[in-house]
């Protein structure tokens, strides 16, 4: 494991002036409107302000987003090594900058070549014990050059964005069987599909309102009506108490396993987190987010699989055995022919070829602007009428914009419009800008999609990922936008740290090394004028936004000639092999200028060396 401690990052990060004063955008500068555009307008934050009123009394105290996932380093199928970088970004900053490469802190790097599992609490052990002194009352002694004066700078992890099995590895919660939703807990509704071999989620009528006539019916909701109050929230410390007598050994030896507390609780918990151990950690209202780009992903991987256009179908016998076991939706139960086949009659899913000739040839002719998504026809076979090799972002294309338009005049309406109806709602939630007032009508939405979906697909369908759609809402009225806790910017950068690997017999040492440059890179290049950030990206746009052209220009290179001696000089003034010509020169001049202050002898020197050395040396050889 290699460890970066966050405090002398953060103190550099403050010996800038111009950094200094963005940690304090979110109190001085954001707009406050009553619009969610950052974490501080959610209530999470708001909450930690009033609940800690002398750590909310300074604007630069921070607050945490950490992120944790494993990678490939070698960036090949062929390989199984995973190496975890555990990742942080500084919400204090403006949205615009809190999630760009510049701004996120790599802590803790994992060595593999396995995954961390439970074990994790071992390797962040040392994070938490920095993050406990950085919530003292006394904090860590920090200069800010904008205020030019020392304060006491605090700080707390405010969330946690990973993947769902990352996600379980840090809460200690059970993500898998049949208490497997982070939000319900113990009152998650699910079913065990025999022919399926899988657990699924629904009974989602519970989420609709009390009085909603759609919660008495039960011709095909399991026979019956649903008046079922939704799951009640859990505060921290109510969850705590489910965890707090936990004991579990690390490792795989005998006694690892947790022990069963008295109320039974073990059988939803792993163990007890590491993250208790921080004094506020209770009082959190969302502790881990769950990360919209994966769950964004297998849902439209999940959806199109049951529209038979990526992999192979999901509209296969064993989902049709699990209406049959569950006696729900008699039409769609198979029939047995000879010799054990069995018929399945088309659902009203089901892409007949027609359909599916129409939805891909409204795919190829589908132009978007540069940078907006990645080449469409790359993605999609047009001979097999299927989708391929779709990454998280095409998904996201797919279920913001696309996928309405592709399906227009395909499909019952009933199943168009609640596709469509869904996309919206995706799309509505993955806003830079969202009105708190619309958050009530996205949640009815969303839960009315996934009430109309139980009444079109299979149980198969309703997977973990699809039911967390229905707890997104709450999360964006506690965190603020989705865009700021999801794991985008956390992938994107781990591109970055897979491009270190130099040595791939020690993959993680090049990426602790290569991290460690950047790091001293990126703090001289804030001293220096006209120099560009590295972590800092500009939008090939920029030119022409600012009226430049971009087409047939050449880059013309001008040096500053004061600027290239100075260089010059601190150059030569590194190499030992330069050190006795220097102390000559240096007495030369004082000799020849007898009665020059010390700063004009030590100018002279800087601005005539090179000239002199080269003439020297060339002397030399001459002579020689």
């Amino acid at each position: 494991m290699w460890y970066f401690p966050i405090i002398p990052r953060l103190r550099r990060l403050f010996r800038n002036k111009g950094n200094a004063r963005m940690m304090r955008w979110h109190a001085e500068e954001r707009q406050q409107d009553g619009m969610l555009r950052h974490p501080a307008d959610g209530s999470q934050w708001q909450n930690i302000d009033r609940k800690f009123k002398d750590f909310g009394k300074d604007e630069r105290n921070i607050r945490f987003g950490l992120s944790t996932d494993g990678m490939n380093p070698f960036g090949e199928m062929s390989s199984g090594h995973s190496t975890w970088p555990v990742t942080m970004c500084i919400y204090n900053l403006p949205p615009w900058l809190c999630m760009k490469r510049k701004y996120i802190m790599m802590p803790i790097i994992f060595q593999g070549p396995k995954q961390p599992g439970n074990d994790i609490d071992v390797y962040l052990r040392p994070l938490v014990e920095d993050l406990k002194l950085l919530w003292k009352k006394e904090g860590v002694p920090v200069w800010d050059e904008d205020k030019q004066e020392e304060f006491n700078l605090r700080a707390l992890l405010f969330v946690t964005i990973n993947d769902w099995p990352a996600l379980s590895n840090l809460s200690g919660q059970s993500n898998k069987g049949y208490k497997a939703c982070t939000h319900c807990m113990d009152e998650t509704k699910s079913t065990y599909l025999k022919h399926c071999r899988k657990v699924v989620y629904m009974g989602h009528r519970r989420f609709l309102a009390a009085n909603h006539p759609v919660r008495k019916k039960g011709k095909h909701f399991e026979q019956k009506a649903d008046h079922r109050t939704k799951p009640k929230h859990r505060s921290g410390k109510i969850v705590f108490a489910m965890v707090k007598d936990l004991k579990v050994v690390f490792g795989n030896g005998p006694g690892s396993q947790p022990i069963e507390s008295e109320d039974g609780h073990a059988a939803m918990w792993k163990k007890n987190s590491i993250f208790w151990e921080l004094p506020y950690w209770e009082f959190l209202d969302v502790c881990h987010a769950i990360d919209v780009m994966h769950l964004t992903k297998n849902l439209c991987v999940n959806l199109l699989g049951f529209l038979g256009v990526y992999g192979k179908s999901k509209d296969t016998l064993e989902p049709c055995n699990g209406l049959k076991h569950m006696e729900q939706r008699g039409d769609l139960h198979p029939e047995p022919k000879e010799k054990g086949s069995h018929y399945l009659s088309p659902a009203s899913y089901t892409l007949i070829k027609a359909e599916k000739e129409s939805m891909f040839e409204c795919l190829e002719s589908i132009k978007v602007p540069s940078g907006y998504s990645t080449n469409i026809k790359r993605i999609i076979s047009t001979k097999e009428k299927k989708f391929t090799n779709l990454k998280s972002h095409d998904c996201h294309v797919l279920m913001t914009q696309l996928l309405p338009v592709v399906i227009r005049g395909i499909l019952p309406d009933n199943v168009r419009a609640t596709i469509t109806k869904l996309c919206a709602f995706m799309n509505a939630i993955s806003q830079k800008v969202i009105d708190p007032d619309r958050l009530a009508a996205l949640q009815n939405d969303v839960v009315q999609c996934l009430v109309s979906f139980e009444l079109i697909f299979p149980p198969s369908f309703f997977n973990i990922m699809t039911h967390l759609l229905c707890h997104l809402v709450k999360e964006i009225g506690v965190l603020g936008p989705v865009y700021l806790h999801n794991m985008f910017p956390f992938e994107r950068y781990m591109g970055i740290l897979k491009k270190y690997v130099r040595n791939r017999a020690r993959p993680e040492a090049s990426i602790a090394k290569g991290y460690g440059t950047e790091e001293v890179i990126e703090f001289c290049v804030e001293f220096i004028e006209d120099l560009r950030p590295i972590g800092v990206l500009e939008s090939r746009h920029e030119g022409r936004l600012r009226g430049k052209g971009t087409l047939g220009t050449k880059a013309i290179m001008t040096v500053d000639n004061n600027l290239f001696r100075k260089a010059h000089f601190m150059v030569l003034q590194q190499s030992s092999l330069v050190a006795l010509y220097i102390e000559e020169h240096l007495a030369l001049v004082h000799a020849r200028n007898i009665g020059k202050s010390d700063a004009w002898i030590t100018r002279h020197h800087i601005n005539t060396f090179s000239a002199w050395l080269r003439q020297h040396l060339m002397g030399n050889e001459t002579i020689n």
